[in-house]
C-alpha cells in the first residue's frame, strides 16, 4: 500500500469537469434481481462529494442507528424510497440527504449516476446518484432518528489502496467478489464528536453501498488517469458482515 499511497496522495487532484466526463462515458447497467428476490422497490441514494482545499474529494456516508429494524447499524449512503412530490429518484436522493444529514438541496448538483444495484437483504434496489456539493462537511447536522454517525472517506486515500477486500459469492456457475471497506475511527464525524485519530476499524461497509462506492472509485480512477485497486479475497467474509 505504501508505494501507491506515496504516488497518489501528494499528486491526485480531482477536477469536476474530468469527473463529469468520466461519469458521462461510464457504462452503467441494471444488475439483475438476486436469487430469491424481486428487487423491484427502487430507492434513490446520493453519493455526496465535497472538494477540499487539497484537491481531494471527501465522500459522505452515514451509519444507521442500531434501534432501526432494517439495516440497523449499517453504513450506507443517504437516501430512501420516493415520496409524493419527488420529481424523480435523483430528487428523492437529495430530499433524503437533507432530512438525514441537513445537506441543503441548493448545495448539491447531481453530475451523474451509477449502476442500479439489487440488495440481498430485501427487495429494494439502489439507484445511486453522484452529487457535487458546496459548503462544509462540518456544517452537516445528522438527524438522530435516522443517523447514528456521519462517516467521511477520502477518495484519494481509497484509490491509494493496494487492493479492496472482497467476499466471494457465486451465481449461475460464475464466481464473483463483493467489495468490503473498512470504516476507521478517524473517519467518523458528529454526533459522535470530533473525529478520532486512531486506525481502529469501527464498522465494515458492504453490500450495495460498497458496490456503489467501488463503482465511484472506478469512475474517479478514470478521471485522474490511475488504476483502480483490484478486489482481493482474504481478510473478510460474509460471516463478518451478516
Amino acid at each position: 500500500m505504501a508505494s501507491r499511497a506515496l504516488l497518489l496522495l501528494p499528486m491526485t487532484r480531482f477536477d469536476r469537469a474530468a469527473l463529469e466526463e468520466a461519469l458521462s462515458a461510464h457504462a452503467t447497467r441494471t444488475i439483475p434481481a438476486l436469487p430469491g428476490r424481486t428487487n423491484h422497490l427502487h430507492a434513490g441514494i446520493l453519493l455526496p462529494l465535497f472538494p477540499n482545499a487539497d484537491g481531494d474529494l471527501e465522500v459522505v456516508l452515514t451509519q444507521r442507528p442500531t434501534s432501526l429494524r432494517s439495516h440497523s447499524g449499517e453504513i450506507c449512503f443517504p437516501g430512501g424510497r420516493p415520496e409524493d412530490g419527488d420529481r424523480d429518484l435523483a430528487d428523492t436522493a437529495c430530499r433524503e440527504s437533507h432530512e438525514e444529514i441537513g445537506l441543503e438541496r441548493a448545495n448539491v448538483e447531481v453530475i451523474g449516476c451509477l449502476s442500479s444495484i439489487p440488495l440481498y437483504t430485501s427487495d429494494h434496489r439502489l439507484e445511486p446518484f453522484v452529487g457535487w456539493c458546496r459548503g462544509r462537511i462540518a456544517d452537516l447536522v445528522a438527524s438522530p432518528d435516522e443517523v447514528a454517525a456521519i462517516v467521511v472517506m477520502s477518495l484519494r486515500e481509497l484509490l491509494a489502496r493496494d487492493f479492496v477486500h472482497g467476499a466471494p459469492w457465486e451465481r449461475d456457475g460464475r464466481r464473483y467478489l463483493s467489495p468490503i471497506f473498512e470504516a476507521h475511527a478517524h473517519e467518523y464525524r458528529p454526533p459522535r464528536g470530533e473525529p478520532g485519530t486512531g486506525g481502529t476499524v469501527e464498522k465494515l461497509v458492504f453490500g450495495g453501498t460498497a458496490y456503489a462506492l467501488y463503482e465511484l472509485m472506478e469512475v474517479a480512477a478514470r478521471a485522474v488517469g490511475t488504476e483502480l485497486p483490484p478486489l482481493r479475497e482474504g481478510t473478510y467474509g460474509w460471516s463478518d458482515v451478516l
